[in-house]
């Protein structure tokens, strides 16, 4: 078990996916599943770095597609959207196994779910920790003050929600995105904005 708190995460406020992005964690998946669960074309995907996706990821495609990257990290494969949001809609990724995701919107909007098998286990925005829905709506309770959530709030830093977020992913999943990773070569795919 992980004791990750949102201190471990600072860094991400000074990368350009901090800005808005979706991250995914999927257990047992290659990378290459991961995205093709997400909607991309298995053929098309390549090697590709974060700094590579950069603006070609941010901005959606005639086609209503945004590049979006995988790897695993231990015993998860990892999607990263930058800009993205399919993310935290888990139904078709978690089939067969758990996914965990944590979501940033350009306009702060944030979000957290819990998936095993389709099956919703928890979500809720961080930024309203005590409004939680789900079948299990508290089952990440004994986490939220451990990495810095905290269900009522009141004046907690808005950085905090995220990096507090990304802290209970990996107390979820034993899996650290660290800024060493971000430098390495990622699975590229473009997949759809919207599940179709």
């Amino acid at each position: 078990m992980s004791a990750a708190v949102a201190d471990d995460y600072a860094w991400v406020e000074s990368t350009w996916i901090g800005a808005a992005f979706c991250l995914t964690y999927a257990r047992g998946l290659a990378a290459a599943e991961a995205l093709r669960r997400f909607g991309a074309d298995v053929a098309a995907m390549r090697p590709m770095t974060v700094d590579e996706v950069g603006e070609a990821g941010v901005a959606a495609d005639g086609d209503g597609r945004i590049i979006a990257l995988a790897r695993r990290i231990g015993d998860w494969a990892v999607v990263l959207e930058p800009n993205g949001f399919r993310g935290q809609f888990l139904d078709a990724v978690s089939a067969g196994t758990t996914a965990v995701s944590v979501y940033l919107g350009a306009h702060g909007v944030t979000g957290f779910t819990y998936t095993r098998d389709g099956e919703r286990l928890t979500a809720f925005e961080p930024l309203f920790a005590d409004s939680r829905h789900g079948s299990q709506p508290d089952l990440v309770v004994p986490h939220l003050l451990a990495v810095g959530l905290d269900e009522s709030l009141g004046e907690q830093r808005f950085g905090t929600i995220v990096t507090g977020s990304l802290a209970l992913a990996e107390r979820l999943t034993g899996a650290r995105l660290t800024p060493e990773l971000l430098d390495g070569y990622w699975l590229g795919g473009r997949i759809p904005l919207m599940a179709r």
